[in-house]
């Protein structure tokens, strides 16, 4: 019974051991990255970082991507496929970010012959809204409003590393619209057997905490 007893206090000892060490790296730590990543049953795909969290709904969870495109008009290519996905600040200090568009491999397309198509011939526009949380809840047709981007910018895909930097306070968020197209002046040369996968990178950092 004494030895039952001794491996449970040790095994208590254990778990409160841990959770101090888990609260001294989020005390010291910096800089997030895809900490977590979470599925749930409405096909959202969560990615926490910080006090960040990051919602991708169920087509750009699944990468961005383009394949069969060919060149055209920044007027026809505004007008195509677009990802949504929506960044949320869920503490109580002003937090910064970095949101950003990676390269993946082709691998999994399993198709001999394709090669990366040329981002400075990809083209890109993000369109983004921040808003205030009136309740606990996001509300996205009745919160406030701060601030709203309904033309976006439009850039060539190597030219940025970043789709969007800035800081976020406690309880805003962002609803982001990210719409990509092939330049118009790309040749069929460059385009040919060509494609492109790439995910939404989040880093994050809580101002004050280096």
């Amino acid at each position: 019974m004494k030895k039952n007893n001794k491996k449970k206090k040790n095994s208590n000892k254990s778990i409160i051991l841990i959770i101090i060490i888990l609260i001294l790296i989020i005390l010291i730590g910096g800089t997030y990255a895809w900490l977590t990543i979470t599925k749930n049953g409405s096909k959202v795909n969560t990615i926490v970082a910080g006090t960040l969290r990051m919602d991708l709904d169920d087509k750009t969870s699944k990468g961005i991507e383009i394949l069969d495109a060919v060149p055209t008009t920044d007027e026809t290519g505004l007008t195509g496929p677009s990802y949504s996905f929506t960044l949320e600040n869920t503490g109580n200090i002003i937090a910064d970010y970095k949101v950003s568009l990676k390269s993946q491999s082709l691998a999994y397309l399993n198709q001999e012959g394709l090669k990366d198509m040329p981002t400075n011939r990809i083209k890109y526009n993000i369109k983004k809204t921040v808003k205030q949380k009136k309740t606990a809840n996001r509300d996205s047709e009745n919160d406030t409003i701060i601030s709203s981007d309904n033309e976006g910018v439009i850039r060539f895909l190597n030219s940025a590393d970043n789709l969007d930097v800035g800081s976020l306070e406690p309880n805003q968020y962002i609803e982001y619209t990210l719409t990509l197209w092939i330049d118009e002046d790309a040749s069929y040369e460059e385009m040919k057997d060509t494609a492109y996968i790439g995910n939404i990178k989040l880093d994050a950092q809580q101002q004050g905490i280096e």
